[in-house]
């Protein structure tokens, strides 16, 4: 079950890599399963991958 379907369809609205990010966040967040440590360092990760396509 969606925590927000507004927000869900706000986050389609995102450009590409902010969209992934915050479907990844929603989708951690809703599943329960990673402390928010976890989840920052997943986030973190994911950024950091980002940044790095984008210097190449």
């Amino acid at each position: 079950m969606r925590i927000n379907k507004d927000l869900d369809v706000k986050i389609k609205g995102f450009s590409g890599d902010l969209s992934y990010l915050a479907e990844l966040l929603l989708k951690e967040v809703e599943a329960g399963k990673k402390s928010n440590t976890q989840i920052e360092a997943m986030l973190r990760e994911e950024i950091r991958e980002i940044v790095m396509e984008d210097e190449a």
